[in-house]
């Protein structure tokens, strides 16, 4: 938390917050079960990462061509 705490330059109570709240919503989650020198990941990302962008990048181009108008 530390470095998050320098990097975003807020307090630890802010920190340890904002980082409960993304837990909350399932956006972080906990990769052990230390009280101390905690890690955390975001298992979309990881996701992502582990199955390939590949058709993240093709919906991308899909709601790009919808939006533009050249849905066909």
């Amino acid at each position: 938390m530390t470095a998050l705490v320098e990097r975003l330059e807020v307090t630890f109570p802010s920190a340890n917050a904002a980082v409960a709240a993304l837990v909350e919503l399932d956006i972080l989650r906990p990769q052990g079960q230390q009280r101390r020198n905690r890690a955390f990941h975001a298992h979309e990302v990881m996701n992502l990462l582990y199955t390939g962008i590949d058709a993240v990048l093709d919906d991308v181009a899909t709601l790009r061509n919808y939006r533009a108008g050249s849905w066909t």
